[in-house]
């Protein structure tokens, strides 16, 4: 068996980190993988993971009107690279999971005329990208195409609930296949700069790791801490880097905390930061669809607070093994810090280790490492 990945994306985030746990997964089941896409970031990691890789454009994701236009203005080149590529690794029993508009709705029907079995995988929200009145066509040539697919996998129930109630695919075609943590990982060296900001630090670190980008929340998160440091020593750890980094650190500035508040810009290894806070916060006002570093976070056993959007829900129990709040409430987002202080030994311990459990439980990579071997009929 092989298995083909196509994955378009400029950027690295949630979606691809999902892909290399999957490729882990194909590897240790010895599956041989081949991946397609012009991301270069993303394809140096996956070459990590044992898997081939090919560097191949075939347009954006048609999130507005100018790529739209791209979309159909590149579609017979697409038609003609689709089938090439599909037909020079055809074979008995291959698989091949698309991911992007443009591969679900041309490489689909190629695959399946090629003998392929096939899947899709959907690990964001698709409401922004093909339920607006000006994606109509993308909407029909979505959800035709669906009806030739073997399964369409999701990375919730928040992601299959919208395939099946916005865009009418067969209830009976979704499945949810859940990101898995490893739990061994090597030991992870810690950041220098997150080192040197907590030297002689004795209160509670609160953080967060991701895209600097409005949509994550970041301005509500800056003003709850600075409430929150009024009363209670704490420091704020921001990792990750974004076209939003200059306005959150003007914010910071105006506030008169920059002592209090580290931007560590891109980290290679998140876990060595994650270790470092007592309290992990991920304030995100839109499309969480599920929140792979909430999963990071609590196998470290640290108290994690979300926003009540998308996917999150199904990690965290309101007061069992973490904290929700309203997207965009600052006020209630200070005031569950506030509270977290508060908590007694007895009480931090419970909400920890139900996160841990909640892990080995529902988002361990065994599971998914079970699932996917049932998927692939092995």
């Amino acid at each position: 068996m092989r298995v083909l990945v196509f994955k378009s994306s400029w950027v690295f985030g949630g979606g691809e980190i999902y892909n290399l746990q999957l490729f882990n997964i194909l590897k240790e089941l010895h599956i041989e993988t081949v991946l397609f896409s012009y991301n270069d970031d993303f394809i140096k990691k996956s070459e990590g993971t044992g898997v081939t890789t090919k560097k191949v454009f075939w347009g954006s994701e048609p999130s507005s009107l100018r790529y739209l236009a791209q979309f159909f203005i590149l579609m017979p080149y697409n038609y003609l690279v689709f089938f090439i590529l599909l037909f020079k690794y055809r074979g008995s029993g291959n698989v091949v999971f698309f991911q992007g508009i443009h591969d679900k709705i041309i490489g689909t029907g190629i695959a399946r005329i090629l003998g392929y079995r096939v899947y899709w995988l959907e690990h964001l929200s698709l409401m922004p990208w093909i339920v607006r009145w000006d994606k109509r066509v993308i909407k029909y040539l979505y959800n035709k195409s669906s009806k030739k697919v073997d399964g369409v996998i999701a990375i919730s129930q928040s992601v299959k609930k919208e395939l099946i109630s916005y865009l009418a695919i067969n209830k009976e075609k979704v499945s949810v296949l859940y990101y898995g943590i490893n739990l061994n990982l090597p030991n992870r060296n810690p950041s220098e700069k997150v080192e040197e900001f907590l030297k002689n630090n004795t209160g509670t670190v609160i953080g967060y790791v991701g895209r600097l980008h409005n949509e994550k929340g970041l301005s509500i998160l800056i003003q709850a801490f600075n409430e929150v440091q009024k009363d209670l020593p704490s420091k704020l750890i921001l990792v990750g880097e974004g076209e939003d980094r200059l306005k959150l650190e003007e914010l910071v500035e105006e506030m008169g905390i920059t002592d209090k508040v580290l931007f560590t810009g891109f980290q290679e290894n998140v876990y060595s930061c994650i270790e470092k806070v007592d309290v992990f916060v991920l304030p995100s006002l839109v499309r969480e669809s599920l929140g792979i570093v909430l999963l990071e976070a609590m196998s470290l056993k640290k108290i994690c607070v979300a926003s009540r959007i998308g996917g999150i829900p199904e990690i965290i129990q309101n007061g069992i093994n973490g904290y929700l709040v309203g997207p965009g409430d600052v006020s209630e987002l200070s005031r569950v810090l506030y509270s977290i202080h508060s908590l007694s030994k007895e009480n931090t311990h419970a909400i920890q280790e139900n996160a841990y459990a909640t892990i080995i439980e529902k988002f361990s990579y065994q599971e998914m490492k079970k699932l996917v071997s049932k998927l692939l009929h092995i």
